[in-house]
């Protein structure tokens, strides 16, 4: 006779019953968040970090303090460097090579 929790689609009641002895007794004695959830009125049981709540309602960032993470933040939105300054002095120098071939042209015709 094969167990139920061997077969693919296995009950959800018998899989939650037997979801405690996978979960490790240090999650399960860790302090807990118990941040309100305004949907179903209960509270968050997800173990709290040192500031008592979970990484899902520990609040908002501060934002990078130190200068490499400042300087990481400045480029988080960098997108394709088309209006960089090095790029529009690129395309200004190219334009006005390409206008003196031109009149070279013109002049050698």
């Amino acid at each position: 006779m094969k167990n139920i929790l061997d077969l693919p689609h296995a009950p959800m009641e018998i899989m939650r019953n037997n979801l405690s002895n996978l979960i490790p007794k240090q999650f399960q004695l860790a302090p807990k968040c118990c941040a309100y959830a305004r949907t179903s009125g209960s509270s968050c049981k997800s173990p709290a970090m040192s500031n008592g709540r979970c990484r899902m309602h520990g609040g908002k960032s501060t934002g990078p303090k130190t200068p490499d993470g400042l300087e990481r933040a400045k480029k988080g939105n960098w997108k394709h460097g088309d209006y960089s300054s090095e790029s529009l002095m690129l395309k200004k120098e190219i334009r006005q090579f390409m206008r003196k071939c031109r009149l070279t042209i013109e002049e050698v015709d």
